[in-house]
C-alpha cells in the first residue's frame, strides 16, 4: 500500500506524468494526491489565482491515462455538469453548467480530477490579467506585475499548487500567461481539439488546451486530447509526428506589425533560441512578414465584442443596465459600444482575418519552424494595467491589448500550431516565453523540435515549494 498522500513540498515538484506514473505504481492515492492539490491551492490564497477549490467533491472512480492528475478548470471556460461557470464576474453569480462537453468528458474518463476553477479577469475581456471587481491574479514573479490573461489562474501551476491549468486561447489567452510565468502550453492546430457541443468559437478563433510544467505533458494530453467528439463540424486534424532530420529551416521573426515596437530584452531572448538552434546544425535566418495592425485591430475587436454580447446574455436577461450596475465601467462601455456594429463591420473582419491567415501561410512555406516573442513588452504593473480601463472607446483599449501581445492572435486566424516554451536566463528576473510555430497538423512534430532546445521549467522566487509545509 503507497502513501495517502506527499509532503507538498515533493508533490509541488511533480508534472502531470510523474504523477500518473506513481499512482499506476501504488506510490500513492488518487484521494490522498486531491488532497495534496487542495492543501495547496489554499495555502497560495493571497496571489489570488483561484476562484474556488472543490474540497467536497468525490474522488473520479475512473482509470486511465490522467487517473488521479488534479486540474485547475478557468472559470466561464469549462462544460462540465454541475460546476460553476461564472466568468469571474459578479454578473455571473451563482451560475453553473447544465452540461459536460466533449473535452472534460474525455480528461474525466481518463481518471483526471477537477479540483477548482482559476481566477480570470471579469467575462474575460482582459488579455492583462486585471479584475478589480474580485482582484487582479499576481504575478508569482513579480506580485506587483500583471499576470497576464485571460487564463490568469496560471499562476498556481508557475507556483507549484498544481501541475495543470486549462484554458482558452483566442487571441494569446494560454499563451501570454504562459510566457510572463514560465510556463508550457501549445495553441493547437484549428480544430484538433473539440470544443463540443456547441463551445462559443469566435468564427473559428478560439482554441482550448491546457498549460503544464513540462513539454512531455503536453504531449500526454495532445494525445488524449485530439480525438474529435462525433458532433463536430469540421473533423479534427490528426497529430501524428512529421519529424525528419531533412527539416533543419528555422525563421526567426522579430515583428508581425511594422512601428509596433519589441522590447529588446525579449528580442533578446528569441536570437538566443536562434543560436541555440545554430549550434545544433539547423539553418537559421530571419524570416520577414508584415500584417496590418489596423486590420488585425478590427478584426479582434469585432470578435471580441460579439463574444461579449454572447456571454452577457448568457448570464443576465438585464442587458445594459445590468452591466452597468455590476461590471467594470470599461466592460459597460465596451458593452454599450459593441451594439454599433454594423454587418459590414463582421464582414470587413472575417475577410482580415482570411488575409491575415493566407499571410501567415506564406510565411510558413518557406520554413519548417518560425520563432517568434509570445508579447512585445514584459509584463506591465498592474497599477498601469488597472489605468487603462479609463481609455475612453473601446476600440482604443482593444488597440492597446494588441500592441502588447503583438505575436498571437495572428495565428488564432491562420490556425497554425503555436507552442510556448520559458527560455529567457532566470539572471533577467522574469521569464520570457519564446513562441515556435509549426504547420498546421505537426503539432506532435513542433513537441519534438522543442524538446531538443528545451531549458526546463525555471522555478519562480516566490515558488510555493518554498514556503509550504
Amino acid at each position: 500500500m503507497g502513501l495517502t498522500t506527499y509532503d507538498l513540498p515533493y508533490y509541488s515538484e511533480l508534472d502531470c506524468t510523474a504523477i500518473a506514473h506513481a499512482i499506476s505504481e501504488g506510490e500513492v492515492t488518487p484521494a490522498g494526491m486531491r488532497s495534496n492539490a487542495i492543501a495547496a491551492l489554499e495555502q497560495i490564497s493571497e496571489w489570488r489565482a483561484v476562484g474556488g477549490i472543490y474540497s467536497d467533491g468525490e474522488i473520479n472512480s475512473r482509470r486511465g491515462l490522467l487517473t488521479g492528475v488534479p486540474l485547475l478548470h478557468k472559470d466561464g471556460g469549462a462544460q462540465v455538469a454541475g460546476l460553476p461557470r461564472e466568468y469571474g464576474s459578479p454578473l455571473g453569480q451563482g451560475q453553473t453548467c447544465s452540461k459536460t462537453g466533449h473535452f472534460f468528458q474525455t480528461l474525466l474518463e481518463h481518471g483526471c480530477e477537477i479540483v477548482g476553477r482559476s481566477r480570470v479577469p471579469e467575462l474575460h475581456m482582459s488579455v492583462l490579467g486585471d479584475n478589480e471587481a474580485l482582484g487582479s491574479t499576481l504575478n508569482p514573479w513579480d506580485p506587483a506585475s500583471s499576470m497576464g490573461g485571460s487564463t490568469a489562474g496560471m499562476t498556481a501551476l508557475a507556483l507549484g499548487a498544481i501541475p495543470v491549468v486549462h484554458g482558452g486561447d483566442s487571441g494569446g489567452s494560454l499563451r501570454v500567461p504562459a510566457s510572463w510565468a514560465g510556463c508550457y502550453t501549445l495553441k493547437p492546430t484549428a480544430r484538433t481539439v473539440s470544443a463540443s457541443p456547441g463551445g462559443t468559437e469566435l468564427f473559428g478563433l478560439n482554441e482550448i488546451f491546457v498549460a503544464t510544467r513540462s513539454l512531455r505533458d503536453l504531449r500526454l494530453f495532445i494525445g488524449i486530447l485530439s480525438k474529435p467528439a462525433r458532433d463536430d463540424l469540421f473533423l479534427g486534424r490528426s497529430t501524428l509526428p512529421h519529424w525528419s532530420s531533412s527539416r533543419r529551416r528555422i525563421g526567426i521573426c522579430e515583428s508581425f506589425y511594422p512601428n509596433c515596437p519589441v522590447h529588446p530584452d525579449i528580442l533578446a531572448t528569441v536570437h538566443r533560441f536562434g543560436a541555440g538552434a545554430e549550434r545544433l546544425g539547423f539553418d537559421v535566418s530571419i524570416a520577414d512578414i508584415q500584417l496590418d495592425f489596423e486590420q488585425a485591430c478590427h478584426a479582434l475587436y469585432v470578435a471580441g465584442s460579439l463574444d461579449l454580447q454572447v456571454m452577457v446574455s448568457s448570464l443576465t436577461s438585464g442587458g445594459l443596465r445590468a452591466v452597468k450596475r455590476t461590471c467594470q465601467a470599461y466592460i459597460a462601455r465596451w458593452y454599450e459600444e459593441s451594439f454599433s456594429i454594423s454587418g459590414a463591420d463582421i464582414m470587413q473582419a472575417v475577410d482580415a482575418m482570411g488575409q491575415i491567415g493566407r499571410s501567415i501561410s506564406r510565411l510558413m512555406a518557406n520554413y519548417d519552424f518560425v520563432v517568434t516573442p509570445v508579447t512585445a513588452l514584459p509584463p506591465p504593473l498592474l497599477d498601469s494595467v488597472h489605468a487603462l480601463g479609463a481609455i475612453s472607446g473601446s476600440r482604443d483599449l482593444n488597440r492597446r491589448f494588441e500592441e502588447i501581445v503583438h505575436f498571437c492572435a495572428a495565428l488564432n486566424m491562420s490556425g497554425h500550431p503555436a507552442l510556448v516554451i520559458p527560455y529567457a536566463d532566470p539572471e533577467l528576473g522574469q521569464p520570457c516565453g519564446v513562441q515556435i510555430i509549426g504547420r498546421p497538423g505537426d503539432d506532435l512534430g513542433l513537441l519534438e523540435f522543442a524538446e531538443l532546445l528545451d531549458r526546463g521549467f525555471v522555478k519562480p522566487p516566490n515558488h510555493v515549494w518554498a514556503g509550504l509545509s
